[in-house]
């Protein structure tokens, strides 16, 4: 999203933070950064539970202007379908397992068990990556031809004043000297 600049950058991150924490979620993550007081950008990854995302979509994409929005739904069911069937396997197995093979069993329940249990918490939750930043500052315009022209004539007036200048400097205490004889051998004369 783009937002006017880096106040409205600071309020809609806030904003986002507030949303998240209003619809049962939490902020993974936020990386806030700006340049020069002008320019900026926010990252942030926010959870927000599975029941709550088009409100929070809704929320969250009326603090700016939308540049580009992707959307990704990754359905769990199936693994979490495998790893219910290899939970049941393993209760079968464990209630006709001698008493070495039973706990080897029971570990591996456990630790499968927790594993699905990290699934569905996961599950309930959506993951929203939501970027913000502020509009790109404006460059000038380029320069036209008639301008690049126009600059070129100056430079060259300006560098022959220069060379005007310094034939005077260097040729002008002579041409008076020169003056001055001319004006010595007339007086002479008369």
């Amino acid at each position: 999203l783009r937002v006017k600049d880096v106040d409205a950058l600071s309020a809609a991150t806030k904003r986002a933070m507030t949303v998240t924490r209003a619809l049962g979620g939490y902020v993974a993550s936020v990386n806030y950064s700006t340049r020069g007081g002008q320019r900026g950008g926010a990252l942030l990854v926010l959870r927000v539970p599975i029941t709550e995302v088009q409100t929070a979509l809704g929320e969250l994409t009326s603090l700016g202007t939308i540049l580009r929005q992707q959307a990704a739904v990754l359905d769990v069911t199936k693994r979490a379908d495998r790893e219910s069937n290899q939970i049941a396997k393993l209760e079968q197995r464990l209630e006709t397992a001698g008493p070495e093979e039973a706990a080897a069993i029971r570990a591996q329940l456990k630790a499968l068990r927790a594993k699905h249990a990290r699934l569905l918490r996961s599950a309930r939750l959506a993951k929203i990556s939501l970027g913000l930043t502020t509009p790109a500052l404006a460059t000038a315009a380029p320069r036209s031809r008639l301008d690049r022209t126009l600059d070129d004539a100056g430079s060259v007036l300006v560098r022959e004043l220069q060379f005007l200048l310094y034939a005077l400097i260097v040729a002008g205490p002579l041409l008076l000297l020169g003056g001055l004889a001319v004006v010595a051998a007339q007086i002479g004369r008369a």
